[in-house]
């Protein structure tokens, strides 16, 4: 018996099916996430407009998500964007102030 099992030609074998790979998980948090690189830009320049503009996504994010981090983080770091902004107008309207009274 083994002798003509042996002899007859095997079926080809079928590869094993593999199911299509799942996409990334959508988290859904790119205003979160757009607000904290606003946050973070708004530390080093533009900090009026973009620190307003991360401060507005940052809380759109987190109604929609109310323990994301990344919009608390936004948020955050476009309130210090704005506050560093507001400190370096004041210091440069005061230096441009003392210097005019200077001339006077």
């Amino acid at each position: 018996m083994d002798d003509q099992m042996n002899n007859q030609p095997q079926a080809p074998q079928q590869p094993m099916y593999q199911p299509p790979m799942a996409p990334p998980p959508q988290d859904g948090n790119g205003m979160a996430t757009a607000s904290l690189v606003l946050g973070i830009i708004s530390l080093f320049c533009f900090g009026l407009v973009l620190g307003i503009i991360g401060l507005i996504l940052g809380i759109l994010a987190k109604k929609k998500m109310p323990n994301n981090g990344k919009a608390t983080a936004g948020i955050v770091l476009s309130i210090l964007g704005l506050v560093g902004w507001a400190v370096v107008m004041i210091f440069f309207s005061t230096a441009l102030f003392e210097m005019f009274s200077m001339f006077s």
